[in-house]
């Protein structure tokens, strides 16, 4: 089974396919996944930090350098923080997985099911990406303080539908992803269903949860 295969098998099939990811787990395949899914992240980051302007009014030319520095940290930032989330999260994942009972290997078996189970976020990504593209909204927050009191500067955009449903879509990738994670993680560390839902679970506690009641509270 060649790697389009594997990604559709994955998408279509989880269960079967996870089991044959983890029998033959190759890095470099988890790292082509990663790369693209960071790849996309980065874009998303881009297009958000553009929808973003940053005014300083006593100091000439400054608003447009913080502008770009904010662009490159959000790039920068986006394409790192994706690969260390991959170690970080698939690393926890295994630590709880081995706690109760599991009998996989972090390297290489557990960093590319993780890396599989990753596949609905660069799908979603996408999408996230072109609704932020589409929308119509640019917010200017001004430095010098002037604005203080007025508000949240961000809720013309946050609250603007196609943040919205761009924050949504990501939401429901990250649903999906558990899901895929539940059976890369029952096949990789030979765990029963019951036992695998628990590390899976954990993970979607520490994910999930924060940017759900982010979502609302904002």
């Amino acid at each position: 089974m060649d790697l389009v295969d594997k990604i559709t098998g994955v998408l279509t099939n989880p269960k079967s396919t996870m089991k044959e990811v983890a029998e033959r787990p190759m890095i470099e395949e988890g790292l082509l996944i990663v790369g693209l899914n960071a790849a996309i992240a980065a874009l998303s980051a881009y297009i958000t930090f553009t929808k973003v302007i940053y005014k300083f009014p006593d100091v000439p030319g400054s608003s447009q350098d913080i502008q770009t520095i904010a662009i490159l940290a959000g790039i920068v930032g986006s394409l790192i923080g994706v690969f260390i989330m991959w170690v970080v999260f698939a690393g926890i994942l295994h630590i709880i997985s081995l706690a109760i009972g599991g009998e996989g290997r972090f390297y290489p078996g557990m960093l590319v099911i993780y890396a599989y189970s990753m596949l609905p976020m660069p799908i979603g990504g996408i999408i996230e990406a072109i609704l932020l593209y589409l929308t119509p909204v640019v917010v200017t927050i001004d430095m010098s303080g002037a604005g203080t009191g007025t508000g949240n500067p961000m809720a013309g955009l946050i609250d603007h539908p196609y943040y919205q449903a761009a924050t949504a879509i990501g939401l429901i990738a990250s649903v999906l992803s558990l899901f895929l994670m539940f059976h890369g993680v029952q096949s990789v560390q030979k765990l029963s269903a019951k036992r695998a839902v628990i590390p899976v679970g954990i993970l979607a506690v520490i994910t999930i949860v924060p940017s759900v009641i982010g979502w609302f509270m904002f």
